[in-house]
């Protein structure tokens, strides 16, 4: 007599299958995402790795490394690489908030993470090097991993990576600055940081271009009494707009050969995309709060 099937043994091959299916796809689906990857470079393939979602142990590391600075509804993010503690760069940190806070809002929330680098990755020496800041459009990550530029700016390969994932992914941050320890223990490297952050307005926002009418300024017209000695970029109106940005926030209109030069930057500043909105003195907007000011800045 033929026993009769119930329900479980009809639908348990079915479900078996189904199971194996699932396995199946997920397999593949890894292989093809790690091969993928492998295809991909710099922040890309970085981006897609989550580095920080999968390893808490690199997060808590490099978290140990991290000072956070509140400017107006904005965050700035630091990584100490340096020789310092993190406690004397929270401290030097916390003294660029008075320039910090003289960025119009919409500026502050495109500054890329800021590492505290050693020595610049490509010199030899300690003493020379200014910062750099590096995109997924500027050659990606290299210039602070792998085994050489990291053994000389002190940033390992892993760290860089889940750093750039960590505010790469779902972000609009695509790159990150760096400044080295000679130009860090400046008595204020405030204008070293704000060059390279300039760097990063320009390549999210556009601060070197006319926001209509396309085309390029010439540069000496637009940027007068700058000097695109002080920035190792490669385009002249793009190393100006970053040395004139830093300038007019520490500096305000001196210097810059007079100012009539500088009024003339502020103008080209206001007709780019990047100061669309923003009041005529920017720059100054913000009183630098005394108690934020280094002691040996204090009464200038």
């Amino acid at each position: 007599m033929e026993r009769e099937r119930n329900g479980t043994e009809l639908w348990l091959p079915i479900a078996l299958l189904a199971i194996g299916l699932v396995v199946a796809e997920t397999v593949l689906g890894n292989r093809f995402s790690r091969s993928k990857q492998v295809r991909k470079s710099g922040f890309e393939a970085v981006a897609e790795s989550r580095i920080l979602a999968t390893n808490m142990a690199l997060l808590e590391l490099i978290e140990a490394r991290h000072v956070s600075l509140t400017v107006g509804i904005g965050q700035v993010h630091l990584f100490c690489y340096n020789s310092l503690t993190l406690q004397a760069n929270r401290e030097k940190a916390k003294a660029l908030k008075p320039w910090l806070r003289r960025m119009p809002a919409q500026h502050v929330a495109r500054v890329y993470p800021i590492m505290l680098i050693g020595r610049h990755p490509t010199s030899e020496d300690p003493d020379s090097g200014g910062g750099g800041t590096i995109t997924s459009g500027t050659g990606g990550l290299g210039a602070l991993t792998g085994r050489h530029h990291s053994e000389i700016a002190g940033t390992p390969t892993s760290d860089v990576e889940a750093i750039a994932a960590e505010f790469a992914a779902g972000h609009s941050f695509t790159g990150l600055h760096f400044i080295p320890e000679n130009r860090w223990l400046r008595a204020n490297p405030a204008h070293t940081v704000l060059h390279e952050v300039g760097h990063a307005i320009d390549y999210e926002l556009g601060s070197h271009t006319p926001a209509r009418g396309g085309g390029e300024w010439d540069p000496p017209t637009a940027f007068p009494g700058v000097h695109e000695s002080e920035c190792g970029g490669q385009y002249p109106i793009q190393k100006r707009a970053a040395v004139a940005y830093a300038h007019l926030i520490v500096n305000g209109l001196t210097g810059l050969g007079g100012a009539s030069n500088a009024r003339t930057i502020v103008e080209t500043f206001r007709a780019t995309a990047a100061f669309q909105g923003v009041s005529d003195d920017w720059w100054r907007t913000t009183v630098a709060r005394p108690d934020f000011l280094p002691a040996a800045l204090r009464g200038r």
